[in-house]
């Protein structure tokens, strides 16, 4: 469906240049220009990121960043476990099973709704109502001419609250079983059977993990570094993982809040290494 230009590294893809990638060589990494192959869901996770009007660039770069990208998208549904929400195909009595219930589109009627009556409010807004509002954008952008980038965006925005939720940086208690469990049937709704990513998950299941232990272990010695005036190694540590699209906030009290977003690329006019 892609009709703009496609780039290889700011070139022009061309035969006559030599630049040309074919989808073999994408798979297989058997080209001068990639450091290895990719996963066919990382390739359309590239595609899936830039508006099918606008040019696409290849880069062995922007493939790392999608392929962090999207184990970042995918790792959001495999926390109904910490959640407290049954995993798909489980039984027992404890807990919300995802995957029964009413039919995708029922549950995001009931999301809209939600947003909705929200809307009505006044006041600061819920984690409930981030979550809401970051599912209604994604639909809205999808439907709205098909703008895959920014509705990925926002998916992003709610795999960072429920990666709060489940590593007890947000309070699991402001959010309600019957919200978290319509969230997260949309949720993998739409990151499965709208966008496609179905298969992808088995690669996230086996990083998602260290990347949270890393990532504990990173805010322990940020926090450590601030409580010993120690500014420069803390801002260190943040312009690090800021430039693996991971953004720390300090909220009251010492917590931590982390947001998990696509790496930046250089067309971004982010740069590889952090301002000092």
């Amino acid at each position: 469906m892609h009709h703009n230009m496609v780039t290889i590294e700011g070139a022009k893809m061309s035969k006559s240049a030599g630049n040309f990638v074919t989808l073999q060589q994408l798979f297989d990494g058997d080209h001068a220009l990639l450091s290895k192959g990719y996963d066919p869901m990382v390739i359309r996770f590239l595609l899936l990121q830039s508006h099918y009007q606008s040019p696409i660039d290849f880069s062995d770069r922007a493939l790392q960043a999608a392929e962090k990208g999207l184990d970042r998208l995918m790792g959001a549904m495999e926390l109904s476990e910490k959640l407290g929400l049954l995993l798909e195909g489980q039984g027992g009595s404890d807990g919300v099973d995802v995957a029964s219930g009413a039919s995708h589109g029922a549950d995001l009627e009931a999301i809209v709704a939600m947003h909705q009556a929200q809307g009505a409010k006044k006041g600061s807004k819920s984690l409930e109502g981030e979550l809401v509002e970051g599912i209604c954008d994604a639909f809205k952008e999808i439907t709205q001419d098909l703008h895959t980038a920014k509705a990925i965006a926002a998916l992003f925005g709610v795999s960072s609250v429920l990666q709060a939720l489940a590593n007890g940086q947000k309070p699991r208690n402001e959010v309600s079983d019957e919200v978290l469990t319509l969230v997260m049937r949309v949720y993998r709704a739409m990151v499965t059977n709208i966008l496609g990513f179905e298969g992808a998950q088995r690669a996230s299941m086996e990083s998602s993990d260290r990347v949270e232990g890393l990532m504990a272990l990173l805010v322990e010695l940020r926090t450590s570094a601030r409580s010993n005036h120690d500014y420069a190694t803390s801002d260190l540590i943040r312009d690090r993982v800021a430039a693996q699209g991971i953004t720390l906030k300090d909220g009251k009290g010492g917590v931590v809040e982390i947001e998990y977003g696509p790496i930046p690329t250089q067309q971004d006019g982010s740069s590889s290494s952090p301002t000092e």
